[in-house]
């Protein structure tokens, strides 16, 4: 967990509740942890703060987290992003094998399920492509 603490995470939902515990909770491992309340609040918390992973909802209200991760990768490919969502979308999964997420992550997120991945993005290089990874967690939770 040591490995954590020096990272910058910005966590970027629209949900208040969810926002504020999924931020305290992440307190706990991480003593830079950063809040955005939608995709246009994130992109310019992100050119702020260039946090080292973001953790992002899907649908937000002025630009959704996919938009938001689209500007981000056309001058940035290393930050490793994470969505953290409600909705098991094809479309949605598609857009984050192109362009090259970390994880999708079904909400409610348990911390059994995050420590992993966020400990998996402190590593030199991650050995499984995201795709892989992706596409084996969908199977599992839909039983395709």
């Amino acid at each position: 967990m040591d490995s954590l603490k020096n990272l910058k995470i910005l966590y970027i939902d629209d949900e208040e509740f969810i926002r504020e515990d999924a931020v305290e909770y992440l307190s706990f491992y991480c003593d830079n942890v950063y809040e955005a309340s939608d995709g246009l609040d994130g992109l310019e918390k992100y050119k702020k703060l260039k946090p080292n992973i973001i953790i992002t909802d899907i649908k937000m209200p002025k630009l959704n987290g996919i938009e938001m991760i689209k500007e981000i990768r056309k001058y940035d490919k290393n930050t490793k992003i994470i969505i953290a969502t409600a909705f098991l979308e094809t479309s949605y999964l598609i857009d984050a094998i192109e362009l090259g997420l970390i994880k999708y992550l079904v909400k409610p997120i348990m911390e059994d399920t995050l420590l992993p991945v966020l400990e998996s993005c402190t590593e030199e290089s991650i050995q499984e492509s995201s795709i892989f990874n992706i596409y084996c967690d969908l199977i599992v939770k839909t039983g395709a």
